[in-house]
């Protein structure tokens, strides 16, 4: 099993940090509320939105690719929980994106940035893809039987590797 990196973009890191420090920003105003005794409805609708932050945090968390493993039969991209498993055989192909071509993606439902790039994205040329990303820079599309996919590997090796699978099966 081939073991491929996944390290986070710049663009992410920024909106990562933003909005944790728009969490504590949200829970001091919470803190300083209650040492107050301000407004009780405010101090819970301050408190709400902490917890909803929170759990958004975890979830994008939770769900952002660590790494990407390339095995006998699969693609493995790994997460904290619910990794993902694409069979090399339901690949038709696999694209470098050109960095152009990035900034065109725009997202229909999912995380765009926090941890990563996750879930639904459309671009005119790709249509609707699926993102398991870390930056916005060294897309790669996988062209599946079901789906389009994109991932972020940093080794552009890993296209290469893919490719001489794909050609060992057909």
């Amino acid at each position: 099993m081939i073991e491929y990196k996944a390290p986070k973009g710049i663009s992410v890191i920024i909106i990562t940090l933003s909005v944790f420090v728009l969490l504590f920003y949200i829970l001091w105003l919470v803190y300083s509320s209650l040492m107050e005794n301000q407004n009780k409805s405010e101090t819970i609708a301050l408190f709400l939105s902490a917890i909803f932050m929170l759990l958004l945090i975890i979830y994008s968390y939770l769900m952002a690719p660590k790494k990407y493993f390339i095995d006998d039969s699969c693609i493995i991209i790994s997460r904290p929980i619910k990794s993902v498993k694409i069979d090399i055989d339901s690949i038709n192909d696999i694209i470098p994106i050109p960095n152009q071509d990035s900034i065109s993606f725009i997202r229909t439902f999912g995380v765009g940035g926090l941890f990563g790039l996750i879930g639904k994205y459309y671009h005119k040329k790709y249509k609707t893809v699926n993102f398991y990303a870390n930056r916005k820079t060294g897309l790669v599309l996988l062209d599946t039987n079901k789906s389009n996919i994109i991932i972020t590997p940093v080794d552009l090796n890993f296209v290469e590797v893919v490719k001489n699978k794909i050609k060992k099966i057909i």
